[in-house]
C-alpha cells in the first residue's frame, strides 16, 4: 500500500531486496496469514509488521464470510513470481494445509459437490469429418462413451445450417435417424429416414451414415461437418405430474431432458419434465413448424416465472423480448413447467393437435453452467467463471438486435486461443476470426475478441457451457 491505497491486508514483509513470501489461507474460520519464507518456520507473522512466529502463534487477517477471494499482486517495483505447488517450496506448509493444489482437497471442502467428475460421459463433440453421401462412421475420441439422445449437426466449411436429431421425437431403434428438425429456420420436421444413426464401438459411441443424409445437410460429399452430442436417459419415459402427458428420455445425473408432448389448447397447462430440478435453460419449438424459442438463467428476471416472461429466439437475432404472443413457458418448477397463453394464441407451446418438442438442462456443478456477464469491448474482456474447463460454449448477446448467436467447441479448436466460431441459427461456415477469440480456462473461460456478439460494453450476454472435466476430481483439468 506504499501508494496510499487501502488493502485487505499489509503485513507482508516490506523489503527491498528479492524476498519469498509464505501465504496462508485459511476458509473454514476466514483467515490469511503472511509469513517470509527467508526466516524459515518461524517467520510467520505477529500481525505488526514482524515476521519471528511459529505458525502456532502467528496472527492471521480475518476475511469477511461467505465472499470469493482472489489474489491480486502488485510490486511497488520489480516482478513478482507466484507458486502454487508447482516447485518444492522452501518452508514445508503448516499442519493441515496443502501445499498448492490438491484435488482431493478441493473435492473436500467444495460448498457443492460434484456429482460427475467426466464430462465426456454425458456430452461430446464428434470430430470433424467429411461427407461420402455414403456408408461411413465416426468415433467419440472423449475420456468416455456413451450413445446420444440429441445430436446437432452442422457443416464445418459449407453455408448451410444446423439440424437436430432426438430418440423421443424418433428413429428406429437404436437411431435417430428419420426426425430432423432445422435449427437456422421454422420450417416443419424432416422424415426422410436418411438421418444418423448412433451406436456403440470399441467402448464409444458412434455416428454412422447410411445414405447422403436427405435429412438436412450432414453428409455431403467433400464438405466438413461437427456434431454436437448429449446422454439423456437411453430409453424413453412418462414422468408423473403435469396436466399433460409428456414423453421424456431424462438424465437427472447431467440435468438434461427432453421432453415431447402434444397440444390441447387449453391455457396454463402444466408438463411434467423429470428432472427434479428447475431447469435453467430450455428450447423448445412445434414439430410442424415454429421458431426456436428459448428461455434461460441469465435474461433478464432470470428463467421465466410467472412475472418474468422474458425469451429468446434461437433461429434468429433479435435481442430479449416477451411475453410472446403466440404463447411461452413460465412458472417453472422442479417437476412441471406452465404453457400459457399469449395475446393472441397458444400456438407456441400448446395449438390443440401439434406435437412438440423441448430440451431442458439444469445447472449440474462441474459439468454445466447457464449465466450471463457483461462485456467491457476490450480484448482484455472479462474472465467467466463456471467451475471447470469448457467443452462446450455458447453466447449471445440479449441487449442488442441484429447480433447472432456464437458457438465453440474443443475439437475444432483444441489449443488456446479458440477462435473458430459456428453460428448455429444462420445458414453460414465456420468464421475464424480474432474479433470472436476466447480462452478456454481450468475453471471458465476468459472473453479476448470485442465483437458485439460476446463482449459489446455494458451489454448483457448469457452463456451455455459444457464441461470436458471439472475443476477437480480424479482427472482435474488444466489451463492451456
Amino acid at each position: 500500500n506504499s501508494d496510499g491505497n487501502t488493502s485487505a491486508s499489509n503485513y507482508a514483509p516490506d523489503d527491498s531486496v528479492p524476498v519469498t513470501h509464505m501465504i496462508a489461507l485459511d476458509l473454514v474460520n476466514d483467515k490469511i496469514y503472511w509469513g517470509d519464507a527467508g526466516v524459515g518456520a518461524s517467520g510467520w507473522s505477529n500481525g505488526s509488521g514482524s515476521f519471528n512466529q511459529s505458525f502456532d502463534n502467528a496472527v492471521g487477517v480475518d476475511l469477511t464470510a461467505n465472499l470469493d477471494w482472489f489474489f491480486a499482486f502488485r510490486p511497488f517495483t520489480g516482478t513478482i513470481e507466484v507458486n502454487f505447488g508447482a516447485t518444492a517450496f522452501t518452508v514445508s506448509p503448516p499442519t493441515g494445509y496443502s501445499s498448492g493444489y490438491s484435488a482431493a482437497i478441493e473435492r473436500e471442502n467444495r460448498e457443492t459437490a460434484l456429482t460427475l467428475e467426466d464430462g465426456t460421459a454425458h456430452h461430446q463433440t464428434f470430430p470433424v469429418w467429411t461427407g461420402n453421401a455414403g456408408s461411413q462412421t465416426v468415433t467419440q475420441t472423449g475420456n468416455s462413451g456413451f450413445e446420444p439422445d440429441w445430436a446437432i449437426i452442422k457443416s464445418v466449411s459449407f453455408a448451410s445450417g444446423g439440424n437436430a436429431f432426438d430418440s423421443v421425437r424418433g428413429g428406429t431403434s437404436g437411431s435417430l435417424d428419420n426426425k430432423g428438425l432445422a435449427i437456422f429456420d421454422s420450417g416443419a420436421e424432416d422424415d426422410n429416414d436418411s438421418g444418423p444413426a448412433f451406436g456403440a464401438s470399441a467402448g464409444k459411441g458412434t455416428l454412422a451414415f447410411t445414405g447422403s443424409g436427405n435429412t438436412g445437410d450432414i453428409n455431403h460429399t467433400g464438405r466438413t461437418y461437427v456434431g454436437w452430442t448429449w446422454l439423456g436417459g437411453n430409453g424413453n419415459t412418462t414422468p408423473s405430474g403435469g396436466d399433460i402427458a409428456t414423453t421424456c428420455s431424462v438424465n437427472q445425473t447431467a440435468g438434461f431432458s427432453i421432453v415431447g408432448w402434444q397440444g390441447n389448447n387449453t391455457n396454463e397447462q402444466t408438463i411434467a419434465h423429470g428432472l427434479g430440478a428447475a431447469p435453467s435453460w430450455i428450447l423448445y419449438r412445434k414439430r410442424e413448424g415454429s421458431q426456436w424459442f428459448i428461455q434461460h438463467a441469465g435474461l433478464t428476471g432470470g428463467v421465466a416465472n410467472a412475472t418474468s416472461t422474458k425469451q429468446l429466439i434461437l433461429d434468429g437475432t433479435d435481442d430479449e423480448g416477451g411475453p410472446f404472443s403466440g404463447g411461452y413457458i413460465d412458472t417453472i418448477g422442479s417437476t412441471t413447467v406452465r404453457l400459457k397463453q399469449g395475446s393472441s394464441s397458444m400456438n407456441n407451446c400448446n395449438a390443440s393437435g401439434d406435437n412438440y418438442i423441448a430440451y431442458m438442462f439444469a445447472g449440474i456443478p462441474g459439468y454445466s453452467s447457464f449465466s450471463s456477464y457483461e462485456g467491457n469491448g476490450n480484448a482484455n474482456g472479462p474472465v467467466v467463471s463456471v467451475g471447470f474447463k469448457p467443452a462446450w460454449l455458447l453466447i449471445k448477446n440479449i441487449d442488442v438486435s441484429g447480433d447472432s448467436w456464437v458457438l465453440y467447441d474443443n475439437k475444432r479448436e483444441p489449443e488456446n486461443p479458440v477462435v473458430k466460431m459456428l453460428q448455429p441459427d444462420q445458414a453460414a461456415a465456420e468464421v475464424n476470426s480474432s474479433g470472436f477469440s476466447v480462452d478456454f480456462l481450468s475453471n471458465g473461460f476468459k472473453v479476448r475478441g470485442t465483437e458485439h456478439n460476446i463482449n459489446e460494453s455494458t451489454k448483457t450476454h448469457i452463456y451455455m457451457a459444457f464441461a470436458e472435466h471439472p475443476f477437480a476430481g480424479t482427472t482435474p483439468a488444466t489451463a492451456r
